[in-house]
């Protein structure tokens, strides 16, 4: 005859895990899931002045700014604060800006089309 004993601690630690496993537990284990995706991408970036690389890495979002519980992105960042505010431009590309309704364009606006060049592919 067997006989099985501790159910009861089991389903105890089960019961548990929802409130162990918070936003920011759950983005750290997602970030390093992602550093191979990351190193990989940060290796195949075209080489230019270096900025293109080094805006390439992983963001963790405040829980209030998204849907999912343990939510990251990784790929080109787009802040100024990466090292060039870069890698989103040569991956997804540009298009031509249009004008205003006074036949201009807004000041800074007229710089042209760049096309994709995308790089980092699943």
């Amino acid at each position: 005859m067997i006989r099985m004993t501790g159910f009861e601690e089991i389903d105890r630690v089960i019961k548990q895990l929802p409130h162990q496993l918070t936003h920011p537990i759950l983005q750290q284990i997602h970030a390093e899931a992602l550093k191979p995706f990351v190193t990989a991408a940060y290796f195949a970036a075209p080489l230019d002045s270096g900025r293109t690389a080094k805006s390439i890495g992983t963001i963790k979002p405040a829980r209030k700014r998204v849907d999912v519980v343990g939510t990251v992105i990784s790929g080109p960042r787009r802040s100024r604060r990466y090292k060039g505010h870069y890698a989103h431009w040569i991956e997804f590309g540009t298009k031509e800006r249009e004008l205003d309704g006074k036949g201009k364009y807004r000041k800074g606006t007229k710089r042209g089309a760049m096309p994709r060049q995308p790089f980092v592919e699943l």
